[in-house]
């Protein structure tokens, strides 16, 4: 039987706390999974908080983006207007094949929207187009 490695993409912005505490429960992920992890978000703030860790014991990688969406962000006008952002680098790695799962601790709306826009919408359902 073949050991398939899972490859997540997070979206380490998307927490209230910054990216440390999701940066660190992806290191305690990877001590204990055979799992690739993409941290996805602003690169300076994600090397900041993985500094103190020997990383090569680790399958992690930064994917860095230059844009957040915080929890106040209408979700609505956020799929337009901020397509950098780090919930849609994340869900587009997903799209592309690059991870198989998205998590973020993020805007459940825009997280939602940019679900449909991005990965769902392949499906051409008329459930899962906008009518504007």
């Amino acid at each position: 039987c073949k050991e398939t490695i899972t490859r997540i993409a997070l979206d380490t912005m998307g927490g209230d706390r910054g990216p440390k505490p999701l940066v660190n429960a992806a290191l305690a992920l990877a001590r204990t999974r055979q799992i690739e992890i993409i941290l996805v978000g602003d690169e300076k703030q994600i090397t900041q908080s993985i500094t103190a860790h020997d990383l090569s014991r680790y399958s992690l990688s930064i994917c860095h983006t230059p844009d957040v969406l915080t929890m106040h962000t209408d979700p609505k006008a956020a799929v337009g207007s901020l397509p950098n952002a780090s919930i849609f680098k994340a869900t587009s790695l997903v799209k592309s094949g690059q991870a198989d799962v998205v998590v973020t601790t993020g805007n459940t709306g825009a997280h939602f929207r940019v679900g449909i826009r991005l990965v769902l919408i392949r499906f051409h359902s008329p459930l899962l187009t906008e009518s504007h």
